[in-house]
């Protein structure tokens, strides 16, 4: 089950839309990014997308470097930009990262 719930979903501007982030410049939001990356986690280990969690650090799912760097290949394929390969490093989390992108 995912955590959603908890994340913060950033700031939104005046007329209610999200505002001012990196993931944002596509119009992504934390849940858009979260959602592409509980997909993406979940058919890479096979594991049903309502058994992921957000909080669970990515080298618990047994991602070890290559297997990172390559979801962060193909997450910077999604998003339109060019993300450093080690960014799962700096946020382990599928929270943290999502978080950090729509910032």
């Amino acid at each position: 089950m995912t955590d959603r719930d908890d994340v913060d979903r950033g700031v939104a501007s005046a007329d209610g839309t999200p505002s001012g982030g990196a993931a944002d410049a596509r119009g992504m939001t934390v849940e858009d990014v979260e959602e592409w990356l509980v997909s993406y986690l979940s058919s890479l280990l096979g594991v049903p997308p309502d058994r992921m969690s957000t909080r669970i650090s990515f080298s618990r799912y047994g991602l070890d470097s290559s297997a990172s760097i390559a979801m962060t290949s193909e997450l910077s394929d999604w998003l339109g930009r060019e993300l450093d390969p080690t960014i799962n490093y700096s946020y382990p989390t599928i929270a943290s990262l999502a978080k950090h992108l729509a910032e």
